[in-house]
C-alpha cells in the first residue's frame, strides 16, 4: 500500500470518525463529504489543530514516540501532519476543479451562488475562448499547474474560486496565485477579462511575468493606465529603490491611484514615491489639492513617525479618512514660517501629529 493511501486511510476512518464526534457531526459524514465541502473541510482542520490531543494515538514515529510537531514524519505514512493536511486541500481542490468543469458557465451564472454565480458570469461575457465546460485533460493541465502553490489552511474557503480560474490566468499566474486572499480578489481578476489581460501584457511586455507574480491585480490599472502613462510611471518609479517591484505593482492595483496619478505632475510623483503603496487615492488627491511639492514628503513623513503605523494607515491607507487628512493639510498650510525654515514648519507639524494621536477626531 503506497504511503498516500495509508494516509488516505486513517484519514478516512478514525480521524473523520473522531472529529465527527467531536463536532457533534453524525457519524454519515464521511471523508469525501468533508472533501466535497469546504466549510466542512475548513472547520475541521482547525478543530485537528485545536484538539490534537484526542489523535495522540495517531501521531507516532517509526518507534512508536509521540509526534508532537508538524514536520516529523508520522507512522505509517511517513508524512507530516503538515504534509497530510496540504496533501487533504489539494484532493479537496482536485474534487472542486473537476465538479466545477462538468456545470456550463451559463448554467452556472443562473445560480443563486453569490460571487461565484457572478464570476461565472463574467467568464461568459469577458473570456471568449473560455468553453463552457473544461475537459477532463484541461481539468488536469488545471489541477497539475495550481497544486504546488495550494496547501494552507487559508487556502480552503478559497478553494471554489480557484477552480472557476479560466486556463489563461491559470498559466500566468504563476506565485500570483499567493497573492489572491480573498474572494473579491478573484472577481477583481477575472473582471480585467481576456482582452483586458491581453493589453495588459502587451503594454508591460517583458515585465508581464513579474507582474503577474509580485500583484496579478495590478493587471486592471495597468490596462487602463494604457502604454503612454504606464511607461511615464515606470520611468518615474519602478527603479527606485525606496519603492521597490511589490510597490510598484501594488499601485497599479489601485485603480483609481492610476487615476490621480495621471492628473500629477512628475515632481509630485517623484515626492510621493515612497508612499504611494500606502496611500489611498483620496488622500492623495486632498494632499496634492492643499500642499506644495516641497512639503509633501515631510509632511507624510512626520505622520508615519507621530501618528504611529496603526493610526497612519487608518488615516492615509486605500481605506482611510480623507476628511482627516485635508485637516492635517489646511492645519499645516497654517504654520507660520520663513519660506525657506522648513524645520520651523516640521516641528511645528510635530505637534500637530502629537496632539491628534492623545486626542483623535
Amino acid at each position: 500500500m503506497t504511503s498516500k493511501r495509508l494516509a488516505v486511510e486513517t484519514l478516512s476512518g478514525p480521524v473523520v470518525g473522531r472529529l465527527n464526534t467531536l463536532a457533534g457531526m453524525p457519524a454519515a459524514v464521511d471523508y469525501d463529504r468533508v472533501l466535497g465541502n469546504v466549510e466542512l473541510l475548513g472547520a475541521y482542520v482547525a478543530l485537528f489543530r485545536k484538539r490534537r490531543a484526542e489523535f495522540a494515538d495517531l501521531l507516532v514515529d517509526a518507534a512508536g514516540a509521540p509526534v508532537v510537531d508538524n514536520s516529523t514524519p508520522v507512522h505509517p505514512c511517513g508524512f507530516s501532519v503538515d504534509e497530510i493536511i496540504s496533501m487533504t486541500i489539494r484532493s479537496a481542490a482536485r474534487r472542486h476543479m473537476t465538479k466545477d468543469a462538468a456545470v456550463p458557465r451559463s448554467a452556472a451564472a443562473a445560480r443563486n451562488d453569490g460571487l461565484l454565480s457572478k464570476i461565472a458570469g463574467l467568464l461568459v461575457s469577458l473570456w471568449e475562448t473560455e468553453p463552457e465546460v473544461k475537459t477532463e485533460q484541461v481539468v488536469s493541465r488545471q489541477y497539475k499547474t495550481l497544486a504546488p502553490l495550494i496547501g494552507q489552511d487559508w487556502q480552503i474557503p478559497l478553494i471554489p474560486y480557484y477552480a472557476r480560474l479560466p486556463m489563461p490566468l491559470v498559466l500566468t499566474l504563476g506565485d500570483g496565485l499567493l497573492e489572491l486572499r480573498t474572494p473579491e480578489h478573484f472577481e477583481r481578476l477575472i473582471s480585467v477579462g481576456e482582452k483586458g489581460h491581453a493589453q495588459a501584457a502587451s503594454i508591460t511586455a517583458g515585465l508581464h511575468t513579474e507582474m503577474m507574480a509580485a500583484n496579478p491585480l495590478a493587471a486592471k490599472g495597468v490596462a487602463k493606465a494604457g502604454k503612454r502613462q504606464f511607461d511615464r510611471l515606470k520611468g518615474l518609479l519602478y527603479k527606485r529603490p525606496e519603492v521597490g517591484v511589490k510597490n510598484f505593482w501594488e499601485v497599479f492595483a489601485q485603480e483609481e491611484m492610476v487615476e490621480v496619478l495621471g492628473e500629477s505632475n512628475d515632481r509630485q510623483i517623484a515626492a510621493l514615491a515612497p508612499y504611494l503603496s500606502e496611500l489611498g487615492p483620496d488622500t492623495v488627491r486632498v494632499m496634492l489639492a492643499h500642499l506644495p511639492t516641497g512639503k509633501l514628503a515631510r509632511f507624510l513623513e512626520h505622520a508615519k513617525t507621530y501618528l504611529g503605523a496603526g493610526t497612519y494607515l487608518n488615516v492615509f491607507g486605500p481605506m482611510g479618512d480623507k476628511r482627516i487628512v485635508e485637516d492635517f493639510a489646511r492645519r499645516a498650510m497654517q504654520i507660520q514660517h520663513a519660506p525657506t525654515d522648513l524645520d520651523t514648519w516640521t516641528s511645528k507639524l510635530e505637534l500637530l501629529y502629537e496632539a491628534y494621536s492623545i486626542r483623535p477626531g
